[in-house]
């Protein structure tokens, strides 16, 4: 299921800035696949920043373990404003420092 949810956010991305589908990498680990499809501009030789994927790997582990409650708000205003998905990101990430999320990070 993660998997076919990453292809799909991938798509839906690349068709906004009218960009073709990417395949996976079947090379690359899932959320490295998400940043290779959404960010593939042809170079044979692309893979994607560690340190992004460092990011969005713990950010998809934060969101697991809080089941989606703040960060999920907040990414769905962000991204009701037309926002991009690196701004997205950034807004629901915001909102698991805060002191009075819990401090369970």
């Amino acid at each position: 299921c993660m998997g076919s949810m990453i292809g799909i956010i991938a798509a839906i991305y690349r068709r906004r800035f009218r960009k073709e589908f990417v395949h996976p990498n079947p090379n690359l680990g899932v959320i490295e696949n998400l940043v290779y499809m959404m960010d593939f501009n042809g170079d044979a030789n692309y893979k994607p920043a560690k340190e992004v994927v460092k990011a969005l790997n713990a950010w998809n582990i934060v969101l697991a373990e809080h089941e989606l409650n703040s960060s999920t708000a907040a990414i769905r205003h962000v991204a009701s404003t037309d926002a991009d998905i690196y701004s997205c990101m950034a807004g629901a990430l915001a909102t698991v420092i805060g002191r009075r999320h819990g401090g369970a990070n």
